[in-house]
């Protein structure tokens, strides 16, 4: 009934009950070497139906040693949860070549490759790190120049892999270093001539984004 794909309609709803805090607190005002220095926090405690409590937060310095010259620094666990799109896609398949590294040869052939949706996702977390400075010359009205180092580091990612991908991991051929046993259960084969039939290609909550 179709030819490269099969797009349905999705339904699916989560609900969210938060409660959070936040507070900026002055620690220097007109001091030696120090303009003005404060802290901010804030912590949120987010409830979703889907999956459970989590907790996030957030800690920063913003420091003004002189007039014009701002330093800023922060450090956060950040969390995002799955959207409805990746809980409750209901089974989009689209046709694309695949390569099976599963049968002799390597042959490549047109393989359905069904994208569905994952109502166990776990949310995203992320350990945050911002560094900062401001400039703003008094030389130059209206100028304002910032640069910002950060650094970030994401566990449970969600996300998926794509077709060629899980067959590639099943098998530990590149970009995969090792065989990915896992990844095998998600290929579908015809049990008679061993051509893979389907790849469900789920949300998953991966181990990392690179």
């Amino acid at each position: 009934g179709w030819q490269f794909g099969n797009r349905r309609p999705l339904v699916g709803s989560y609900d969210v009950t938060e409660l959070f805090a936040e507070a900026l607190v002055p620690l220097a005002k007109d001091a030696f070497l120090a303009k003005s220095l404060d802290l901010n926090a804030a912590v949120r405690s987010t409830d979703y139906s889907t999956s459970g409590n989590v907790v996030s937060w957030k800690a920063g310095l913003t420091y003004e040693p002189i007039t014009g010259l701002r330093l800023r620094a922060n450090r956060s666990r950040d969390i995002r949860a799955a959207n409805l799109v990746e809980l409750y896609t209901p089974g989009v398949s689209i046709v694309g070549a695949i390569v099976d590294y599963g049968r002799p040869g390597n042959p490549s052939s047109s393989v359905p490759t069904t994208t569905i949706g994952n109502p166990e996702l776990e949310p995203e977390l992320a350990d945050t790190t911002t560094i900062g400075v401001v400039w703003e010359p008094s030389f130059t009205s209206g100028l304002s120049m910032s640069v910002d180092y950060y650094d970030i580091d994401l566990q449970d990612a969600i996300g998926s892999l794509g077709g060629q991908n899980i067959v590639s991991g099943c098998y530990g051929r590149s970009p995969f270093t090792a065989p990915q046993p896992e990844l095998c259960d998600l290929i579908s084969r015809d049990p008679t001539t061993n051509v893979i039939t389907n790849v469900n290609n789920q949300t998953l909550n991966l181990a990392y984004i690179q």
